[in-house]
């Protein structure tokens, strides 16, 4: 058997898929199958890196903020105009805890039925085992 071409020690086993040498098992890179000489001519790769958000979760964000801003101008209008209308919007961007909006007559109703979905939910959390 002939010897490796670059080190001149060990019998040749592998040719440089790149320049055409006979190599030993020392002397290639396994991954890409060329001699150390080759691949350390050869530039590194320049990953892209994933910038930013991802478009679903940008879509999920609009309109989140889309149609917070529709409940919060329902909400205005009906105190500025004077109507008899009371309602209300409970938001659990963190659960269990709720952003409650609660305006007119049934304000007080609204924020109690908060409190129990908050009771609620810390329960099911704390039944759930991980």
């Amino acid at each position: 058997m002939a010897l490796c071409e670059i080190c001149g020690v060990k019998s040749s086993r592998y040719v440089c898929q790149k320049c055409g040498r006979r190599i030993c098992e020392s002397c290639v890179n396994i991954y890409s199958w060329i001699c150390s000489e080759c691949y350390s001519k050869t530039e590194p790769q320049i990953i892209e890196e994933h910038k930013g958000i991802e478009l679903p979760v940008k879509l999920f964000i609009i309109g989140f903020v889309t149609i917070f801003i529709g409940m919060m101008l329902i909400a205005f209008g009906s105190l500025i105009l004077g109507a008899k209308v009371s309602g209300g919007i409970v938001i659990f961007p963190f659960i269990p805890v709720p952003i409650v909006f609660g305006f007119g007559s049934e304000a007080i109703l609204m924020i109690i039925i908060a409190m129990l979905l908050i009771l609620m939910i810390i329960t099911i959390i704390k039944t759930i085992k991980f």
